[in-house]
């Protein structure tokens, strides 16, 4: 949610892992996120095997302050 992506861009925290399984949002999300944290990694996860779900996760990091 937009609540959600402000509280995160508004926390201290210096490594966020973002987990989803709607890539979607995450691409929304991470749109926002950007602004602060750089992505660093992207991994997707295949967890249901022979379904066209998959999850991933994505890690950012804020520079130093």
């Amino acid at each position: 949610s937009g609540e959600t992506r402000r509280a995160l861009l508004d926390h201290p925290a210096s490594t966020l892992a973002y987990v989803s399984c709607n890539p979607a949002t995450l691409a929304r999300d991470l749109q926002d996120l950007v602004s602060r944290f750089t992505l660093t990694s992207v991994t997707p996860l295949d967890m249901f095997p022979q379904t066209a779900e998959i999850e991933v996760i994505a890690v950012l990091t804020a520079p130093a302050r």
